[in-house]
This record gives structure tokens, sequence and C-alpha cells, in this order.
């Protein structure tokens, strides 16, 4: 068989190839992460090296390869047993890259330390690692007579035959009135931040925060809107946008002109050493790059870390974006009742697999002429697929719904105002009653986190306590954080507060969550109920969650007598509203079927009929 341009060297090659690189650089190991300069969660194709060397296709994981033999793969709970399945244990052992407890050494520098000599170099390369994720390495390792030490050119880069092309899609502007502010009005309010932390610019390295900022989205990489660039913001509100400007039409120049300076990535350490004078700039050294770092002093610039002033006002959405935010959910929940009805129908057949769920989904949604694309790889999990919490199907690797089970279905959707991302676990066949009762466990603690009510300050950790309660009690609990930040039309991670037992962030009014606990059994099934909701001040003011996703929860994996009268209400009037939002939007047969899927448990009030139902 001829070789094709397309194949890549089997493993044992990639390896030797690696290893004969590190000896020509000058070093004993190389980190292989799977990130890109801008710290992208998704990164381009022509930035997955970890994928080349390892056939990990999740979004989480970092090598270690080291002199023969040894050589490990990092990743955390959520892609533990995809890696199991997708990187070759002869190769690389396969590591959880988050310490079990606090005062546990670090996962990455512990494996080296243990396997590296003292007097070895590890490199890496300065684009894909933080300024703090590299001091921490590199402190870790000092301690015993280990250095890190920045290799230039990429090891993986000469050796990855057929490298696709960075991405070099035009950038669009983001609608002012979805967005609530203009693009000015917005540069205004991080400048003031960057003032008030006493420095005269900041770097802004986050794809999503740059396109926050400016207004504008992007197509360079899957299921998040933005263009690869990087944007210098001054105190006086104007901004070095660093892209290339062909990348920019004329609207887009034309809207931000004034107050925005398009300069070419490749101009931009000469830009710099032109502006530096001593200067002080901000970057968020849990994000940015380190080479963005080395730049910066070797232009002349003093260096500050805060976190990226775009975190809170992007965090923190308006009324505008929030409404956005809610209309999208309603088309979104118009697809996941015709979805929910459909493998209903049609998933007892023997017939459905996990991959004809991911394209219904993406055909229901792509009815709306606003559907841009998925917020991620769809997770349909099957059975013992659904215990993998990040589980991809793809076209090789599948299971066909063989009732009875439980199907695990995570999806998402960029709309051009907003973006959604919801898990509802439903029952193929019959239940047993320890699924059920896991299922209510679930929804008990979705329920928890839902109806809380919590004073200014508290955070995600705190709010995170409900979520785990009903689980906790028997002994059970979930290794993910309870929930993220969602963006309005950006990324479905967004940086915010989050939900978990490390976040010690604040929540603040206007915040988009996610509400997701769960439950995994490993080689049997997954459940877990996932909304987003917004955070809103109360009169009192207090904080609450209002929520936002309207898709029912299947009854069927419901044991009420587990759930007490206020949760059982606050389900009642949840269906109520799935119901009489959404039922205008449907043909009779979805009205008829939604209003069966969303009656009251337990004597609760029946769904009303919605005004412009069909009869």
């Amino acid at each position: 068989m001829t070789k094709t341009a397309s194949q890549k060297p089997t493993i044992d090659v990639r390896m030797v190839r690696l290893r004969d690189a590190m000896k020509a650089a000058g070093v004993n190991g190389y980190i292989v992460p799977n990130t890109d300069m801008y710290n992208n969660e998704y990164v381009p194709e022509s930035d997955q090296r970890l994928t080349w060397l390892t056939d990990f296709t999740g979004s989480a994981g970092t090598a270690v390869v080291l002199e023969k033999p040894h050589a490990a793969f990092f990743t955390d709970s959520r892609y533990t047993i995809q890696a199991q399945n997708q990187v070759h244990k002869v190769f690389f052992k396969v590591l959880n890259s988050v310490k079990a407890k606090d005062e546990d050494p670090a996962p990455i520098p512990h494996f080296i330390t243990d396997n590296a000599a003292a007097g070895s170099v590890i490199g890496y390369d300065p684009r894909l690692m933080s300024v703090d994720q590299t001091k921490s390495i590199s402190d870790d390792l000092a301690a015993h007579g280990i250095t890190l030490k920045a290799v230039e050119q990429n090891l993986i880069d000469p050796l990855w035959t057929n490298k696709p092309a960075a991405p070099q899609s035009k950038v669009t502007l983001f609608d002012d009135k979805i967005a609530g502010r203009s693009a000015a009005e917005k540069c205004k309010i991080v400048a003031d931040i960057v003032n008030k932390d006493g420095c005269d610019a900041a770097l802004i390295t986050m794809t999503d925060s740059v396109a926050w900022l400016l207004n504008v989205r992007g197509n360079d990489v899957a299921h998040v809107p933005v263009a690869m660039s990087t944007a210098l913001i001054h105190t006086d509100g104007k901004v070095d946008w660093f892209i290339a400007p062909s990348r920019v039409p004329q609207d887009v120049c034309t809207a931000l002109q004034g107050h925005v300076n398009i300069i070419a990535p490749d101009d931009m350490e000469a830009h710099l050493k032109s502006i530096a004078n001593g200067q002080t700039v901000s970057i968020d050294d849990k994000v940015c790059a380190k080479y963005f770092e080395n730049m910066l002093k070797d232009s002349g610039f003093k260096v500050a870390y805060s976190k990226e002033p775009v975190y809170l006002p992007r965090a923190c959405k308006t009324a505008e974006e929030q409404q956005a935010m809610r209309d999208a959910h309603i088309r979104d929940g118009v697809a996941m009742v015709k979805f929910l009805k459909w493998i209903e129908e049609n998933g007892p057949s023997g017939k459905v697999t996990e991959t004809d769920v991911d394209k219904k989904l993406i055909e229901l949604r792509s009815l709306s002429q606003t559907f841009r694309d998925t917020s991620f790889d769809t997770i349909a999990g099957w059975a013992d697929n659904g215990a993998i919490v990040h589980y991809r199907a793809t076209d090789a690797q599948h299971k066909t719904i063989t009732p009875p089970g439980i199907l695990l279905v995570d999806s998402g959707a960029q709309y051009t105002d907003g973006t959604t991302d919801i898990t509802r676990t439903v029952a193929i066949g019959t239940p047993t009653a320890t699924q059920k009762e896991m299922f209510t466990r679930v929804l008990k603690g979705h329920i928890g986190v839902a109806k809380m009510v919590f004073p200014q300050g508290t955070t995600g950790k705190e709010v995170d306590v409900p979520a785990r309660k009903a689980l906790i009690e028997i002994g059970k609990n979930f290794g993910h954080g309870t929930g993220h930040g969602v963006g309005c039309y950006l990324s479905v991670h967004e940086d915010s507060a989050g939900i978990s037992p490390r976040s010690g962030l604040p929540l603040h009014a206007g915040m988009i969550l996610s509400n997701e606990p769960g439950y995994y059994e490993e080689g049997e099934y997954g459940i877990r109920i996932e909304s987003l909701v917004i955070t809103h001040e109360r009169e009192d003011g207090e904080l609450e969650f209002e929520t936002i996703t309207l898709a029912p929860i299947d009854k069927n994996l419901i044991d009420p007598s587990l759930l007490d009268a206020d949760e059982l209400d606050w389900l009642n009037k949840y269906h109520q509203k799935v119901f009489a939002t959404l039922s205008p939007q449907l043909d009779a047969d979805h009205q008829s079927w939604l209003m069966q899927a969303c009656s009251p448990l337990q004597g609760g009030q029946a769904p009303k009929q919605a005004a412009g139902m069909k009869p």
C-alpha cells in the first residue's frame, strides 16, 4: 500500500523522532500541552500537536516525554476513560493532571523528578505555557536540580508532515444592540480598571476577551466564534489590536476607527519597543503565554500581574445580553423538545446510534437561521459511555442504543445572539430502581443550586455545596465542577466565578453559569442534568438564579418519594414554564408530547394551555 500524504508515522516512529529532536535541542525531556499561544480551549488544527503525538482527541491533556522509556499523559477526571482508550499505554503512562489533595505534589513536575536525573534539562515551547505554569513547574524542578528550558522552535512542528496552515478567517462585527455596549464603551470601562490597577496598559491574550472587548467575532476555531489575536489596551481607552489587517473587513475598520490601531502580529515586537518607554503593562499570568511576557520585557516594558481586566465586565452580562441569551434558549428549547420526542419514539428500535443523536441535534438546531455552530462536540453517551464525562462518539467508534438503559446527551449551540449548553439524561426502556435513585439525587442537587438565595460575596465553592449534598449523604460524589461561565455568542466555557469545590471567586449579578451536577457509575451509566442560569440581585440585595434553559427533565427517571415538597414544587413550576414558553412555537403533535412530558408529579398544577397553542 502506498503511504498517502495524510497518513502520519506510527506511534513508535513518532516517539523515536521526537526523542531524536530532543537530543538535538539539548534537552532530556519535552512538554507537549494541548493548547495554542492564546490559551484557547479548542485549538485550530494547526496547533493540535498533542493529538498528532498521542492520538488523544479530547480538549484537556498534556504529554511529557523523557528519555526512553519514560513518558506520561496527563488529563483530568473528565477525560480519564477516554485517555485510557485512545493513548498508547505501551508508550505513555496515563495519569491525573489534578492533585488528589492540596498537599500533594503537582503531578507533572512530580513525574519528571521521579524519572529524570538531577542535572536534566526539560524543554518547553514558551508560546504554549502560561507565565504562572512555567514558574510553578520551573520552581518544582529546580528544587530537584532539574532545569526547565524554553525551546523557541517547537520540536513537534518539523516532524509534522503536511501540518495544517494557521486559520485566517475574516472577522465580523457583533451587534452593539445585542452586546448592550459599543466597543468604545467597553474599552473605556476596561481602561478605567487598568488605571485603577496602577498600570499604563494591559495585554489581553484570551481570544474571547478580545472578541468581547471589540464587539467582533471570528471563525478560526471550532465551537467558539473568535479570531486568533491579542490586544494592548491603554488607559485612555485606545487599543492596539494585533491581527493581520487583511483579516479585518472595511465595515469592522469603520466601526473601530478612532480608538483601535490594527497592527500585524509580525510587527508586534517592533511596535512594543517603539512605545515602551518604561511603562507598566499588566498581564494575567494564569492565562498569558510566557512568550508574551518575554516579548514585553525585551521591549522595555515593566510587567505587573493581575486578572485580565476584561474578566468581570464580560462575565456580568448586560440586560441586552441576558435577553439575547433567553431568546437563544427558546430556539434551542424548541430543538430540544423535537429531539427528546424523536429519541423517545426511535431510541427503542435498536437502530439509533450515538452518532445519529449528534446528527439529529445538529439537524434540528439548523432549522433556525441564527444557528452557526455547535458550542462543543456533542456528548451522546449510551450506557457505560455515559460514564465518560467528556465522551465523544465517532463514525469509527460508537454504540447503538439497545434498551433498556440510560442515554446522556450533553450538547449546545452557537446562535448569532447567544450560546447554549444543556444536558438531559433519558431512560430508553425501563430504568432500574438504583438508576432512578441516583438520577433523583442528582436532580435534588440541581434543584438545590437552582433555588438558592445567597448574600453578595458568596463564592462558587459555597454554591457548590447543595449540588453534592444528596449524593454525599450516601457516600457518592462526582469528579467535575458543578458550573462554569458561559459567554454570549462566545465561549461556552467562559472565565467566570464558576461553581466547584475549588472556586473561591464571588458570584455577581449578571453572571451566566451552568448548573450541572452528575453521577457516573463506571462501566454502567452516567447521569447529568444541566441548565444555564442567570444570577440576579433581588430587592433585598441578595442574589438568586433564573434558569433560562428550557427542556423537560425525564420524569421516568425520577423517584418522587425522594423529593421534598419544595423540590416537587420547583420541578412542577419549571415544567410549567417550559410548556408555556415553548408550546406556541410547536405544532400540535409536539405540543401534545410536551404537555405530557411537563405534566406535574404528585398533584402539582397541570400545564396551562399557552396563548397561541394549537388545539
